[in-house]
């Protein structure tokens, strides 16, 4: 299986691939359905972006 914070950070998508690794360490997340963990990335992202 690749590297999805790797690829993440090659897609230039750097606020979700910092979301992805610390939603991987938060106990409880495997709870959220994928829908709520991409809404969280996305958000991360567009975060990321805004602040820039």
């Amino acid at each position: 299986m690749r590297d999805l914070y790797t690829d993440l950070k090659a897609l230039k998508l750097p606020g979700m691939a910092k979301a992805y690794r610390e939603l991987k360490e938060k106990p409880g997340v495997e709870s959220l359905n994928f829908d709520e963990r991409l809404t969280l990335l996305i958000e991360a992202e567009l975060e990321s972006k805004s602040s820039n």
